[in-house]
């Protein structure tokens, strides 16, 4: 399991990186939004689902991390958590069409 730090800092970094090239997506995965996300790599807007995907799976990893240390976790911890996995959820959905 790496060290919490480690796992923070990447995420810091994806998250960076995924609001740098979509600042205004809120929902990017909604098919209502004005630029949808492609759901597989290398097709139009699939950057945004792999940026996400990768977030979400990082957010999770931190989430484990702080649990196995025994870290309170707080109430927007599990929010965030729950919304990486909704969006992991959502993406193997979309991903298995």
């Amino acid at each position: 399991m790496r060290p919490e730090a480690e796992v923070t800092e990447d995420l810091r970094r994806v998250r960076a990186q995924r609001l740098s090239l979509f600042p205004t997506q809120t929902e990017p995965l909604d098919d209502e939004s004005a630029q949808p996300a492609g759901f597989r790599s290398g097709a139009p807007g699939g950057e945004i689902a792999d940026l996400l995907e990768t977030e979400a799976r990082l957010v999770v990893e931190r989430a484990e991390v702080r649990s196995a240390q025994g870290t309170p976790i707080t109430s927007a911890d599990q929010e965030e958590e729950a919304m990486a996995r909704r969006i992991l959820r959502h993406l193997a959905e979309k991903r298995a069409i």
